[in-house]
Formats: C-alpha cells, structure tokens, sequence
C-alpha cells in the first residue's frame, strides 16, 4: 500500500512539473509558438557629419520603431504631413512652455504618434542601439532631438527580416537638417 501511495505521489509530482513546462503551456495554447527565427531585431548606428567634417553620433538619444510612416500618422489625425514643420513645432513648443502653455500642438502632434510605437530604445554613448525583437515587417525608425544647435529627425524607413537586420543613420537619411 505505502509503494502505491508513494507512486501516486511521484506520478502527480511528475504530471505537475510537465504542466508547468513551456511545451505543455504551448500545447495548451498559452504560450504563443515562435521562435528566434521568426523573429527580427534591428541594431543601429548614429553619425552626423558636421561642416567641420567631425561625426557626432547620436549619444544618449530615445530612438522609437513606428508601424507607420510619421508622415501618414501626422497626415490620418489631421496635422500638416510636413516634417520640417512638425521639427519646427518641437522648437515651438519650448518656447510656447516658457511662455506659460501647458499644452501645445506639438504635444498633440506626439499623442498621435504613441500609439504607433511597436519599440523604443536608447542609444548608448557611440550612438549605437538595437531594438528588441519584432515580428518581420516593414517599420520606420524615428528620432527627434537636438545635435549641438541642430535639430534633427529621422523617419526612416527599413524592412525587417526573419533574424538580425542593421541600419546607419546619418546625413543621407534625415527627414529634416
């Protein structure tokens, strides 16, 4: 009786650890079935060229990966598609909140875009980063910031493939010197 007893304690101990198993939480359809294949990470490097003919790479900066180009976000909730203007509104909106605004087009223009961001990251003090793991797909890096006096951004288009994809961001690229 005790061997049988210690038997049925032992087969629910073993039947307790497979359920808890990955392939067991898959099997049950919780767990969804991907793997690193099926998977994309994007790596990036920063560099601006300045009349000096120094690179100033993009140090520190938060860097978003769009479903969709900003131009079509700013365009489907009702904003001017320009980019220049839309850099120029970042500007703005400065100096608007030293002027006391608490809300600005700017802020708007931003609030329509969150939703669109699939990743963020930051870059680390060479102007380096990579994005976590995506579905493969067509996405847009953007960036908005500050190098010395310039402000720049970059929308970027890249399409995204089963594994490690790469891009340069740099001059050739901007959206808006």
């Amino acid at each position: 009786m005790a061997n049988q007893s210690h038997f049925a304690v032992l087969f629910s101990l073993l039947l307790l650890i497979g359920s808890c198993t990955v392939e067991a939480q898959r099997r049950r359809g919780r767990v969804p079935r991907t793997s690193a294949i099926s998977q994309s990470t994007l790596s990036f490097e920063t560099g601006l060229v300045l009349r000096s003919g120094d690179v100033k790479p993009v140090a520190r900066g938060t860097f978003n990966l769009l479903d969709t180009s900003l131009e079509k976000i700013l365009a489907d909730s009702g904003f001017s598609s320009d980019l220049s203007a839309f850099a120029l509104n970042s500007i703005q909106s400065r100096i608007d909140r030293l002027r006391g605004a608490t809300v600005t087009s700017f802020d708007r223009e931003m609030d329509a875009i969150k939703p669109h961001i699939v990743s963020s990251t930051t870059t680390d003090f060479s102007g380096k980063g990579q994005f976590p793991a995506v579905k493969p797909g067509i996405y847009y890096v953007m960036y908005l910031g500050e190098v010395g006096p310039n402000t720049i951004l970059w929308n970027v288009k890249v399409d995204l493939k089963p594994g490690q994809n790469s891009v340069t961001l740099d001059n050739n690229n901007l959206a808006s010197p």
